[in-house]
């Protein structure tokens, strides 16, 4: 029932958050293809499968964004600009039973 599920620990859930471990830097790869379709490919080397997830333009917003880099050890950061667009990778849902 659905109770029982609401109460259940992190450890239990079926929810992966191995993205937390994920060592820094270069996350994947976006490849556009000529009919402007984009596709977000992550994994694919070492003993990982390559996943692939689709990449859509987001909604506007209708307040200012700043992109901005962080440096935890210095307690410092970095503006990168304005953020315009936004988008929505979503996992490849229909390409995973193929």
């Amino acid at each position: 029932d659905d109770t029982a599920m609401m109460g259940a620990s992190s450890s239990n859930a079926a929810f992966d958050d191995t993205l937390k471990n994920a060592a820094p830097g270069r996350y994947g790869k976006i490849l556009v293809h000529k009919s402007g379709k984009t596709v977000l490919v992550v994994g694919g080397t070492d003993e990982s499968e390559e996943i692939r997830m689709d990449v859509a333009e987001g909604l506007s917003c209708g307040f200012a964004q700043q992109a901005i880099a962080i440096n935890a050890e210095e307690a410092t950061f970095i503006p990168l600009g304005e953020v315009r667009k936004s988008v929505v990778v979503t996992p490849n849902v229909a390409g995973a039973f193929e």
